[in-house]
């Protein structure tokens, strides 16, 4: 199996078969992005609703929280100054486990490494779609072609802040 497949299955919903898909082309010189993207998907994995549409069972979704976490820590160890690895790493320990996470964290996240706008998502939804609009649209333009799990995340918090920006009265 190649690259292709395992973003086949992914692109199709079949989450967990992209995921050891992934694994196996994973040897070793994979790159942020191919580690990033899978560390989102199995991150997905563990979402209750997403395993259970799914059919996960719990022994997949436990292993799927512990690559999400390997991976993250990987992609770190790999390319230091990767700062969107940094970021999905705080968003997911906030989004999972409540871990502080500030609207200025993620607006420094946003303004240290401007080749990455993921961290945009997080200031327009911290922030009520109060600050990051234009670099938000930005990240839609530019994931508009990515049918990735990541993506596919980021492109659903923007849109849905700025649908509810649009419907807010006043």
């Amino acid at each position: 199996m190649t690259l292709l497949d395992a973003e086949s299955a992914e692109q199709s919903g079949e989450l967990w078969r992209a995921a050891v898909l992934y694994e196996d082309q994973l040897g070793g010189a994979a790159s942020n992005r191919t580690l990033l993207n899978l560390a989102v998907l199995y991150w997905q994995c563990t979402d209750p609703g997403v395993a259970a549409g799914m059919g996960l069972s719990a022994d997949q979704m436990d292993h799927a929280s512990r690559r999400t976490s390997e991976l993250l820590d990987e992609v770190i160890r790999l390319y230091p100054g990767d700062t969107e690895a940094r970021f999905w790493t705080r968003y997911i320990r906030w989004a999972d486990l409540g871990d502080p996470f500030t609207l200025e964290e993620a607006e420094r996240f946003a303004r240290t490494d401007s080749s990455s706008l993921i961290p945009w998502m997080a200031v327009l939804s911290f922030s009520r779609g109060e600050r990051g609009v234009p670099e938000a649209q930005a990240l839609l333009r530019q994931l508009a072609g990515d049918r990735s799990t990541l993506a596919g995340y980021a492109r659903s918090v923007v849109e849905s802040v700025l649908e509810s920006r649009r419907r807010a009265p006043g």
